[in-house]
């Protein structure tokens, strides 16, 4: 049993980071790119909808939407994982 909780939390907790990391990282490389002087109006104005994009989720705040997203990936995440667990279970004593 513990086996499951295990791997439930380090799923969960995977599926959590990937999307936060993902995000911040497009948002900073957006961010360097908007100094490079041809590239600055399309990363300022693809940062703008990021950020827009972000709020829509997050009640208006772009940290609200990240954490939310990085929430909600790691519920479905953890199914996953205990739909794996069920599906794959033997019996081990």
């Amino acid at each position: 049993m513990s086996r499951l909780f295990f791997s439930l939390l380090l799923s969960a907790l995977v599926c959590f980071t990937i999307p936060i990391l993902l995000v911040s990282s497009s948002w900073g490389s957006l961010w360097l790119l908007s100094s490079v002087p041809l590239l600055t109006a399309i990363a300022h104005d693809t940062l703008i909808r990021l950020i827009g994009f972000l709020s829509t989720f997050g009640n208006g705040s772009p940290l609200g939407g990240i954490i939310l997203i990085g929430i909600i990936c790691a519920l479905v995440g953890g199914g996953f994982d205990l739909f794996n667990f069920y599906f794959y279970q033997s019996p081990q004593k």
